[in-house]
């Protein structure tokens, strides 16, 4: 059985629902997204990452925040009882950080 501290949450904006979708189907990941509105009105469309992750994978997510990054487009991750909100440079650098503490490497052909 799973626990939560075996999964980080990432979101997106609504409107960039496809890009979590995209990463989700280059990550092989089978995820239902959930969708939260936050205080101030914002809505984001969330999905469930697991901390074991296949190097191909790692690398690929890794790409993905920072490609947000440079184009300025806003993410949210909670990792631990973290959350992260930004969409900067330093922002990516620190939601790496925080995701190389809590994922756990394997070979594709393990996963």
């Amino acid at each position: 059985m799973s626990t939560m501290s075996e999964f980080c949450i990432i979101s997106v904006p609504e409107s960039d629902r496809d890009d979590l979708v995209e990463l989700a189907d280059h990550l092989r990941l089978d995820n239902n997204f959930g969708q939260h509105r936050y205080f101030d009105g914002s809505t984001f469309v969330e999905m469930l990452l697991p901390m074991l992750l296949s190097t191909g994978s790692w690398l690929t997510l890794r790409t993905w925040i920072k490609a947000r990054a440079e184009t300025q487009k806003q993410m949210r991750v909670t990792c631990g009882g973290i959350e992260i909100t930004g969409m900067a440079a330093r922002d990516a650098e620190r939601v790496i950080k925080t995701l190389a503490e809590a994922v756990e490497l394997k070979d594709d052909a393990d996963i």
